[in-house]
């Protein structure tokens, strides 16, 4: 990280590195303050990551709602899991609508409480997916005779 001095109001600019993007910032001074107009977004993949991320992130700082947060310096974060986006953009405006009522009423976002939000087909799609993903193995296991048959997963695709 880099930090100049660019004056002797103490106004420091700030380049870094996130992940390949750089990021440069420039500290105002105290007459400008951190708001809600800017936020960093983390996209999680489970519920294990949006956990971390909630509780490092919001550390000293304000569990907001909507898994919206504010860190201990007061810049804001959403923790956003994948799946909200699968379940709100499905196509299916009632399950939309249900997910996002669901959503409204959290702070930290609940995976599996915005799946039983978009309803009992999500959960039959990903139950089909599972067992089918067992069948898959078994048979493998079977026809190769090994004792450890490789893992295979089968996810599901929302359509669009």
């Amino acid at each position: 990280m880099e930090k100049q001095v660019l004056s002797q109001r103490h106004c420091y600019d700030h380049s870094v590195q996130l992940d390949g993007q750089g990021v440069h910032s420039v500290n105002g001074g105290p007459h400008f303050k951190f708001t809600e107009a800017i936020s960093l977004v983390v996209h999680c993949q489970t519920q294990q990551r949006v956990d971390h991320f909630w509780e490092k992130l919001s550390e000293g700082g304000q569990q907001v709602e909507c898994g919206w947060l504010k860190d201990k310096f007061g810049l804001s974060w959403q923790i956003v899991p994948d799946v909200l986006l699968e379940l709100l953009e499905s196509g299916d405006s009632q399950q939309s609508e249900r997910v996002m009522k669901a959503m409204l009423k959290m702070k930290k976002l609940d995976i599996e409480g915005l799946k039983r939000a978009a309803g009992r087909r999500v959960v039959l799609r990903e139950a089909r997916a599972a067992k089918f993903s067992q069948q898959i193995n078994a048979d493998h296991a079977d026809q190769n005779g090994d004792q450890e048959a490789p893992y295979y997963r089968f996810a599901l695709c929302h359509p669009r």
